[in-house]
């Protein structure tokens, strides 16, 4: 298979070629500066492949949660990219990269994918990896409080990802004691990680239209603009 994979709902941007068992991409941190660098790491990617855009199977993406704007301006990429190239795209969540990225860098069976959702929350989900392949989910995406994170406690958990660090002192103690000062709370959801999850979603054929695209905020009050006073 052959597919591109796009993340654009952190700080950082990825962009990556997965053909078969080969990988071949970028990873930045950019700011907010996704909308300047992502369609000109794209264009290096396939030009460096040799490949044009209707070559590619599907296009995977980040849906969310992440930041809003980063969110928004990957789809919107993706869905260039996809109708002009005739191609299916992929939706996977943000939080499950960012574990799928942890187990391919230290291999823990057990992740709690944390994100920075801004006024004192986190975007936080628990997942297992079964020691190959794609982690599985084993708790809804959320967004709380911090010290409101439910997973079972008996396990050994490794806090994972930008979320970790500016809530530690508001996570609850089962996690503060399993993740002192751990290495992996610097880890971004990485597209050159994604293959298990997009080859397993093209497996099951959890594949979609480019305009069925959609994201996923979990917070949606908040994109939403207020309404003028009566």
């Amino acid at each position: 298979m052959k597919f591109l994979a796009l993340d654009t709902c952190t700080e950082a941007c990825s962009v990556a070629l997965i053909i078969g068992g080969q990988v071949e991409g970028e990873f930045l941190h950019v700011g907010n500066r996704h909308s300047e660098v992502l369609l000109g790491m794209v264009q290096r990617l396939l030009s460096s492949a040799q490949l044009q855009i209707a070559q590619l199977d599907a296009i995977g993406f980040t849906r969310g949660p992440g930041s809003f704007t980063g969110v928004r301006i990957g789809i919107g990429v993706v869905q260039g990219l996809a109708f002009g190239g005739d191609l299916p795209v992929i939706p996977v969540s943000t939080l499950a990269l960012l574990a799928q990225s942890a187990v391919a860098r230290h291999g823990h069976p057990w992740l709690l994918s944390l994100l920075d959702a801004r006024m004192g929350e986190v975007y936080w989900a628990g997942y297992q990896w079964p020691g190959q392949g794609s982690v599985r989910a084993v708790t809804e995406e959320q967004v709380s409080p911090a010290h409101l994170i439910a997973c079972d406690p008996r396990v050994s958990w490794c806090a994972v990802g930008p979320g970790v660090t500016p809530y530690r002192q508001s996570l609850p103690a089962w996690i503060q004691g399993q993740t002192p000062s751990s290495p992996q709370e610097t880890l971004y959801p990485d597209a050159r990680y994604a293959g298990p999850l997009l080859a397993e979603a093209w497996q099951c054929g959890q594949v979609v239209a480019p305009e069925d695209a959609l994201p996923l905020y979990l917070r949606n009050n908040v994109a939403l603009k207020p309404k003028p006073a009566p």
